[in-house]
C-alpha cells in the first residue's frame, strides 16, 4: 500500500484538517518541549508534511454542499499536482455555478518553508495570496483555504497525545495547537493517523472557546492501479450543521 495516497491536501492522503488550543488558557501546565510526547509529535508532523508525491496527476469529481437550511449546491472541480524542484503545488479549480463564480486555489508547499496560498477568482479577475491564518472558505464551502493545505501540521506546537484504535484501525493521536491563533480561526486540532498507512482518519478542530468546530473524515476508498485512493472527504460543521463533500472520479483522469 502506498502510504502517501493517504495524505490529506490531495486524494491521495486522507485530507486535510483541523483542531486546536492553548493549554495556559484552562490553566493547565505548559509540557517542555523536550518531553517524549511533544518530540514525537512534532516527528510526526514533519512526516506527515513531508511526503512528496511521486508523480503528478489530474483528476475531475464535485465539491458538494449542503447549508444549514438543506439547501445543496454541487459544483465540478478539478485537482491537480505538479512537481517543482524543491516540493510540488495542490491546485484546485471549480467551475461557475449559479451565483458561484469559478474560483482556483494554488497550495505551494515547499521543504523547510511555510505554505504558501494563491486564491483567483472569475468574479473579480484577481488573484491573491492569502495567509495562513485567514479563515477562508473555498468556494463558499466548509473547506477553508488552510483546511485543503493540512496547514494546522505546520504549528510549531505538536504533541503525541496517545495510541488508540478509531474505525477498526490503530491510530496515533497528535494535538496540533495553534499558540498564536486569532478570533475565528482555529485553537488546536486533534488527527487520528492511521499506523499502517499514515492516513488520516479523523480530524476534529476546535475554536478558540475549546468548543468543537469541525469533524473531518474521509470515506469511500478505492483500489486504482495497486493504490489505495479516497474518493470522498467529508467536512462538518458541528456549529452551524452545514457540510461539505469533496469527491473525486479517478475513471475520468
Amino acid at each position: 500500500m502506498n502510504r502517501s495516497r493517504y495524505l490529506p491536501g490531495s486524494p491521495r492522503f486522507a485530507f486535510h484538517l483541523a483542531v486546536f488550543l492553548i493549554s495556559s488558557i484552562f490553566g493547565f501546565a505548559a509540557e517542555s518541549t523536550n518531553s517524549p510526547a511533544v518530540i514525537q509529535g512534532r516527528a510526526l508532523a514533519e512526516e506527515l508534511i513531508g511526503r512528496r508525491p511521486a508523480e503528478e496527476t489530474q483528476i475531475y469529481g464535485a465539491l458538494k454542499m449542503r447549508n444549514p437550511g438543506g439547501k445543496l449546491t454541487e459544483v465540478p472541480i478539478r485537482y491537480s499536482i505538479k512537481l517543482d524542484p524543491n516540493g510540488w503545488r495542490d491546485i484546485y479549480e471549480t467551475q461557475p455555478v449559479g451565483e458561484l463564480p469559478a474560483q482556483r486555489l494554488i497550495v505551494r508547499h515547499a521543504e523547510g518553508q511555510p505554505n504558501e496560498y494563491t486564491v483567483e477568482s472569475s468574479k473579480t479577475n484577481s488573484q491573491n495570496r492569502a495567509s495562513q491564518t485567514q479563515a477562508i472558505p473555498f468556494a463558499k464551502s466548509d473547506f477553508w483555504i488552510t483546511d485543503l493545505g493540512l496547514e494546522f501540521l505546520h504549528w510549531p506546537d505538536q504533541r503525541l497525545l496517545k495510541r488508540e484504535m478509531r474505525r477498526g484501525r490503530a491510530c496515533a493521536v497528535l494535538e496540533s495547537i495553534n499558540s498564536a491563533h486569532d478570533s475565528g480561526v482555529y485553537s488546536r486540532v486533534l488527527s487520528w493517523v492511521d499506523n499502517e498507512t499514515g492516513g488520516l482518519v479523523r480530524a476534529e478542530a476546535y475554536d478558540s472557546n475549546n468548543k468543537l468546530l469541525k469533524e473531518f473524515s474521509p470515506r469511500h476508498f478505492k483500489k486504482v492501479e495497486g493504490h489505495w485512493q479516497i474518493k470522498e472527504i467529508e467536512i462538518r460543521n458541528d456549529q452551524t450543521d452545514s457540510r461539505s463533500h469533496l469527491e473525486f472520479n479517478y475513471e475520468t483522469r
